[in-house]
């Protein structure tokens, strides 16, 4: 898909006062502030191509409502994003494809692993993970407006991919659902999974109630508790309930004494 610039949704007039919008902090700050690796993966993909200028402009956008549509398709995002103009501008954000391979690998791993998928659901992704759902790099991702904007990445853009990160904070499945994973059909499929597993395993009962022989014990190294212990810890409790070294290393010896009365007693 490609957008292109409209001429006549261009206006060359004054537009009277501007109304002035807060000024974001810088992005370094707000990556490093509670962001996911999807959420700080999309967030690079403008602040790698846009100046703070753009930056700026973008995010204010966002916060103030100027995305007036927003949808996610296979492979892509697209967005409306209203500007200074009496049109609004559309925006096209378009990740690399997958192979059916990348996907399939992706679903054993969320299948195979005990807590994945509950985890993906949550939004804890794992950074490759993040990478198989959307770039290998953030430079991957095309960034297309049909503005005279002419830069890598103009200020629409960044609302775009600002409200995308914003969303994908709040429904992690949106990234599975832009390359066609459903959550609730991967809960099937591993509940069936689970179904077919239980039914194929034949039970002997009769072997199973009568007994059968047991496997040989392990032998455990033997090795006295005050001796295998971690000095450490234990200097370090006693130090809690000590107000000077000295009864520190009289409680510890305290200790051992009592430990060699009592398994002697034994």
């Amino acid at each position: 898909m490609s957008v292109r610039a409209r001429k006549d949704n261009v206006i060359y007039a004054n537009f009277g006062g501007k109304t002035r919008v807060e000024t974001p902090p810088p992005a370094e700050k707000r990556r490093t502030v509670g962001l996911s690796h999807q959420q700080a993966f999309i967030k690079e993909i403008y602040e790698l191509r846009a100046d703070s200028g753009r930056i700026s402009r973008g995010i204010a956008y966002a916060r103030n409502g100027n995305v007036v549509s927003f949808a996610v398709h296979r492979d892509r995002i697209l967005a409306s994003v209203a500007g200074s103009q009496n049109d609004p501008f559309t925006v096209a954000v378009v990740f690399p494809r997958r192979a059916s391979d990348d996907m399939r690998a992706l679903t054993t791993a969320l299948l195979s692993e005990p807590g994945s998928l509950a985890n993906a659901r949550a939004g804890r992704l794992t950074p490759g993970m993040v990478t198989t759902l959307l770039a290998d790099a953030p430079t991957d991702v095309r960034i297309l407006c049909d503005c005279p904007d002419n830069s890598d990445c103009c200020k629409h853009g960044v609302a775009a991919l600002e409200i995308f990160a914003d969303k994908v904070g709040q429904s992690p499945a949106m990234l599975f659902d832009m390359r066609g994973l459903n959550f609730a059909q991967l809960e099937r499929t591993m509940q069936e999974e689970a179904r077919s597993r239980t039914a194929s395993v034949n039970v002997d009962n009769e072997h199973f109630w009568d007994g059968g022989e047991l496997p040989t014990l392990p032998s455990p190294k033997v090795a006295p508790a005050i001796d295998d212990a971690d000095p450490d810890i234990l200097h370090k409790a006693m130090r809690t309930v000590s107000y000077t070294a000295v009864e520190e290393l009289r409680a510890v010896s305290d200790l051992e004494d009592l430990y060699d009365f009592l398994t002697r007693q034994q």
